[in-house]
């Protein structure tokens, strides 16, 4: 079990007692002598009692939950961690100028080819590696079903947040959205979409628009009738969906165009430059789940200091195109077996739906859990952020934690579009403050050029 302590003002804790007392003195009362319809109306009275006697006083804070467990309640007020910093009850991030100049700004911007974020690791010469997504053959990032890559690329500037330059492919087409962990035992373990075959296609630019992006992300077209070929899968067909090269997570025939569903998979290998040894993986009891059974994809990984690997996953394609979050756990490391560690959708919206986003990243904090995604659906925009205290109950937070806006160092601003997708958060070695933030990004690449890039972005630190 995830458990994370919770931080209940005595105040708080006294309020909730004396309404919890006089809530069920008045439930036994009522059903003495009470209607149904007058104690359903009692129910939703004393909900609302029940609610205000938990919540912060004027507007402030009772617990750290009330300020996202991304600051501590002092004194009813929110002190923020510096990164998330933005807004009174810390739910907004918090970004510190970055460098615009080619060469000097962050991140991996390749004047030939398009990449789709990544996330950073050091070789064991010393030096920082980007293993990322990248477009093969100058192909744009609407091509990414046939052509994405993972591939490695070296900071130039011996810094974790580069710029980096581009090394060499590790995974050849179908290989996506990759994020790297080290195991204990010096492994380097890259948890991706993918691992079969594709034929890439051959391109004179890299250069697309918005709309390209968007067809190539739904797929485009309705889809199939319920149990034909995979890409429309309600759970009443059964766990016995089609699948490519052995894949058993796999939206069939038309999985690389409804998003790729086949499935996540991990490459392996004691060097980061291989060879990689690759083998999909398979959540054993993911057909117990009503809304994450199938098409698991974008995955993202926070290993515990108990040696238990934690994966968020993006899940539901084949269930009437719905994209949410799920969750799992395998205390065996990254080889697995692989479990539900959350039944159901961990995002849910305010009518108890699960909550249309992708991309997750998730990690965790003395406070609790955390995670970030790509978002579609609601009043959050590009982004969201869902929060826990123990791994288990979610609560997302109808506020944007952060926009794509830039503000460089020269005094000028940017727009940095799209980088709601593929967020993962590096942090300092001692794993206590967040240093910035990776995301996918169409615009603002330093130095011009067209195609997409992966964004660094610096976040506040504590002063």
């Amino acid at each position: 079990m995830i458990v994370a302590s919770a931080e209940i003002a005595p105040s708080s804790r006294r309020r909730a007692i004396d309404a919890t007392r006089l809530a069920l003195g008045l439930v036994l009362l009522c059903s003495r002598c009470c209607s149904r319809a007058a104690m359903l109306l009692l129910a939703a009275a004393l909900a609302s009692v029940l609610a205000a006697a938990h919540a912060a006083p004027d507007g402030g804070c009772t617990s750290s939950a009330d300020c996202h467990l991304n600051g501590d309640c002092t004194a009813g007020k929110c002190v923020c961690d510096a990164a998330w910093s933005a807004s009174p009850d810390c739910a907004v991030m918090s970004f510190a100028e970055v460098e615009k100049e080619a060469g000097k700004a962050p991140g991996y911007y390749n004047a030939t080819e398009a990449s789709w974020g990544g996330f950073p690791i050091k070789n064991s010469d010393g030096k920082w590696n980007l293993i990322h997504a990248q477009m093969a053959n100058h192909c744009p990032l609407g091509s990414w079903t046939s052509n994405s890559i993972v591939a490695r690329s070296v900071s130039t500037s011996g810094k974790p947040e580069g710029p980096y330059e581009f090394a060499e492919e590790l995974l050849p087409p179908f290989a996506h959205n990759p994020t790297i962990r080290k195991a204990e035992d010096g492994t380097y373990v890259i948890f991706f979409i993918g691992g079969w075959t594709t034929n890439a296609s051959h391109c004179s630019s890299t250069a697309e628009g918005d709309a390209a992006v968007a067809a190539a992300r739904t797929g485009g077209g309705p889809p199939s009738p319920p149990c034909k070929d995979g890409s429309n899968w309600p759970k009443s067909c059964g766990p016995h969906m089609p699948g490519d090269d052995g894949q058993t997570d796999c939206c069939g025939s038309a999985a690389h165009g409804n998003n790729a569903g086949c499935g996540i998979a991990t490459a392996t290998s004691k060097s980061l430059s291989g060879p990689w040894e690759v083998k999909a993986l398979n959540i054993v009891d993911q057909w117990l789940s009503d809304d994450v059974y199938c098409t698991h994809t974008n995955p993202t990984i926070q290993i515990l200091k108990n040696g238990t690997w934690i994966m968020a996953f993006n899940a539901g394609y084949c269930n009437k195109h719905l994209e949410t979050i799920g969750t799992a756990v395998s205390h065996g490391g990254y080889k697995g077996p692989w479990h539900l560690l959350s039944r159901n959708s961990v995002l849910k919206n305010p009518d108890g739906t699960p909550h249309k986003c992708e991309d997750p990243h998730i990690w965790s904090t003395k406070r609790g859990w955390h995670l970030l995604t790509h978002n579609q659906e609601g009043p959050q925009r590009g982004s969201s952020y869902g929060y826990s205290l123990d791994g288990h109950s979610w609560t997302l937070s109808p506020t944007t934690p952060y926009d794509c806006g830039l503000n460089y160092t020269d005094g000028t601003t940017g727009e940095a579009s799209g980088c709601g997708n593929r967020p993962q958060i590096f942090w300092s070695e001692d794993g206590e403050t967040p240093l910035f933030i990776i995301n996918g990004a169409m615009t603002a690449k330093p130095g011009g050029g067209k195609g997409t890039w992966t964004l660094f972005r610096p976040l506040t630190q504590p002063k």
